[in-house]
């Protein structure tokens, strides 16, 4: 173990310790390494998405490749919109069916929409915050309880 691997684990381990003294106060907070390597205990509203509690659980890492899922998600809701009730009576008119299957994928691709907006909306707080506290950006998927 070299001088600088003992140093690290003692900075470690005063913030592991005093993660543990802030959540037996009930505060929630999230332990995780920072862009930097160090670690670093993150109130819940400094956390975010991106290295936020489902870290491991998405796939989706950055802000820009959420923004990517909201703006498809928006634009084949859009779309399907479009087609259903504007496109296809004009081209197909009348067998007086509804298109079920059209409405169902759209309604899917609402929640994603939705979950990427919302994913959106979190990141973007979490960073404000997280700027204005003077706190280091989270690792993506690093992230304990």
């Amino acid at each position: 173990m070299t001088p600088d691997d003992s140093d690290r684990d003692r900075r470690d381990q005063r913030t592991r310790d005093e993660h543990s003294a802030a959540r037996v106060r009930g505060e929630r907070r999230y332990l995780s390494r920072t862009v930097g390597g160090e670690l670093y205990s993150y109130a819940a509203d400094e956390f975010g998405v991106v290295g936020g509690p489902m870290g491991g659980n998405i796939q989706v890492r950055t802000l820009p490749g959420f923004v990517v899922v909201m703006s498809l998600g928006w634009l084949f809701v859009l779309g399907t919109l479009f087609e259903t009730f504007v496109y296809a009576p004009f081209v197909q008119p009348g067998d007086g069916r509804p298109a079920w299957p059209v409405l169902i994928a759209t309604g899917v691709a609402g929640l994603v929409a939705w979950a990427g907006t919302h994913y959106v909306a979190t990141e973007l707080r979490a960073r404000r915050v997280r700027r204005a506290r003077g706190i280091p950006e989270p690792r993506a998927g690093s992230t304990s309880s």
